[in-house]
Parts: C-alpha cells; sequence; structure tokens
C-alpha cells in the first residue's frame, strides 16, 4: 500500500492520499509518538525501515515496515527520525527541569524596601457599591425572589 508519513518533532503520521482530493490524505494509523519508537534499518533487498511502536508500558503494541523508492530515501529517513526523536528527548528534558526548578516571576530580595503610598493597595469592594444588599451574600442567593 502506498502511504505518505509526516514527521514532526515528537509525531509520525502515517497516511494515504484520499482518491477524490489530489492534495488531501487521511490518517491511517494511529499517531505514533517518536520516544516510543524503535527505527531498525532492513538492508536485505528492498532497503526500508522497521519501526516498532512500544506501549507506555514499554510493550512492543504494533510493527510495521517502511520502504522508499530508493535506498538513498531510506537513510535519509533514518537519520531524520533519529534526529526527531533526539530533540523530543531533549525537549523533554528541558521541560522536567523547568518543572523541577521553576523560574521565579518576581525577583524580591528581603532587603528590598517594599513602602507603597496608602492609595496604590487594593481594596476589596461589593460589587454592587454602596447597596445593602449587595452585603448579604451572593447575587445568585437573591436572584429568585
Amino acid at each position: 500500500m502506498d502511504v505518505h508519513c509526516f514527521l514532526f518533532t515528537d509525531v509520525l503520521l502515517v497516511c494515504k492520499p484520499v482518491a477524490r482530493k489530489a492534495e488531501r490524505v487521511k490518517v491511517i494509523r494511529p499517531p505514533s509518538l517518536v520516544d516510543r519508537l524503535v527505527v531498525i534499518e532492513l538492508t536485505r533487498d528492498p532497503a526500508g525501515l522497521g519501526l516498532v511502536y512500544l506501549n507506555e508500558l514499554g510493550t512492543a503494541s504494533a510493527a510495521f515496515s517502511l520502504h522508499a523508492s530508493e535506498p538513498k530515501q531510506s537513510k535519509v529517513w533514518l537519520e531524520q527520525l533519529r534526529k526527531a526523536q533526539e530533540m523530543y528527548r531533549e525537549a523533554k528534558a528541558a521541560a522536567a527541569a523547568a518543572a523541577v526548578h521553576p523560574e521565579p516571576l518576581l525577583y524580591y530580595d528581603e532587603d528590598d524596601d517594599l513602602d507603597f503610598p496608602h492609595s496604590a493597595l487594593l481594596v476589596a469592594r461589593s460589587p454592587r457599591g454602596g447597596s445593602s444588599r449587595g452585603s448579604r451574600g451572593s447575587s445568585l442567593v437573591h436572584s429568585h425572589r
């Protein structure tokens, strides 16, 4: 079966062309996260790639092979898949490091003088202004009288 593959930094899509529309494709396999793909170069004729998809437990859940019209194209796909896997690992590691050590949004030193003028302080006020009803509770409580 002829398919079109789309490789992104985090996912590989395997699609087939839609017969009626030359520029449209339909995804025919579930998207494969690149960090869960085991890629093996197939050197026999015809040259291609063997791919094994591992589920979240590390167990093989799918396997398929991809073949290009020229062996050189298979090598390029192998290089690009490995590059995407490395980029994904780096991005995942950077996101994990940022979650463990988030950058503070505001730098504050205890020696800083934080004297604000009285007019800069925020005061909570009722949404009903000076109304006596505004202080008796939520407007939802009084909405069905």
